[in-house]
């Protein structure tokens, strides 16, 4: 197992967690998947250059955070619900997106782990699908858009993606290593999660690991799919978080139309192309 340089510390939350501080200037944000209901959706942990640290969790679409290190133990803060978004309809009317004030710089390399004997035939290529998607800003609604970053496969490999393995406790890991790993294997509590690490606005880490325990669709054709989550379709959702797009968690239809909407079902196929309003948060980006 690789080791992080970085020497990391713990900070207690008020449910217990433990949350690795990154270095001054730096932060990371965890995202899940199809969280089960008593997990947070997205965890983020920022530490600024003036030793100032923030967390922020957002559970059940309520975003809670705080603005000092004694202030984490009570998660005050803020607080929005998805409720005071307006709506729209239809996955290219959405104008619906959310950023998190960092993205990719030039080049995205990535990695996948194969080490796992329940890897699925197929994955290597559809997570290569679906980096091609996100950069290219590809959507089925007609919107000529680009990041305007280019994408490099870097193989396989042994690195580990440090996502944690336990989503009721667990916590990103120090700063990032420098290597975009994807990769599946256990993971307690959701269908995927990435960990996005930054320094200021560029992105430095992207980490993502996908389930072992799902049974995953990798077939680029959409007949006869049952009872299996569509992989294409929830890699594009994740390298979404790794250029800088956060979840969306609204209840109407132009937010469930969405690549980035926070939660999918088994043998659904719409995310494996962008929404309009993906796009819109692309474009916002870069």
């Amino acid at each position: 197992m690789r080791r992080l340089v970085q020497k990391v510390v713990t900070l207690p939350t008020a449910e217990g967690r433990k949350l690795h501080i990154p270095g001054k200037g730096r932060s990371w944000t965890l995202f899940v998947e199809n969280a089960d209901s008593s997990i947070p959706t997205e965890i983020s942990v920022e530490h600024g250059r003036d030793n100032s640290l923030r967390a922020s969790v957002v559970l059940n679409g309520i975003r809670s955070s705080s603005g000092s290190e004694t202030q984490l133990a009570t998660a005050e803060g803020s607080v929005t619900t998805a409720a005071t978004m307006a709506a729209a309809a239809g996955e290219c009317t959405s104008t619906r997106y959310s950023q998190k004030g960092y993205k990719q710089v030039d080049i995205f390399k990535f990695y996948v782990r194969t080490y796992n004997a329940s890897y699925p035939t197929g994955g290597v290529a559809r997570i290569q699908d679906a980096a091609a998607t996100i950069i290219g800003a590809n959507n089925g609604c007609g919107i000529t858009a680009d990041t305007g970053v280019t994408y490099s496969y870097g193989g396989t490999t042994t690195r580990d993606a440090y996502v944690p393995n336990d989503l009721a406790t667990g916590s990103c890991l120090g700063d990032g290593d420098g290597a975009n790993v994807l990769t599946f294997g256990t993971l307690t509590g959701g269908a995927a999660a990435t960990c996005v690490y930054a320094v200021g606005g560029n992105i430095v880490t992207t980490d993502t690991t996908f389930s072992s325990d799902i049974s995953w669709w990798t077939s680029t054709s959409t007949t006869g799919c049952s009872g299996k989550r569509d992989l294409l379709s929830t890699a594009t959702h994740e390298i979404g978080h790794s250029f800088g797009l956060g979840d969306l968690s609204g209840s109407t239809s132009d937010y469930s139309t969405q690549t980035m909407y926070y939660v999918a079902s088994n043998c659904t196929f719409h995310r494996r192309s962008l929404g309009s309003g993906d796009v819109a948060g692309l474009k916002a980006i870069y």
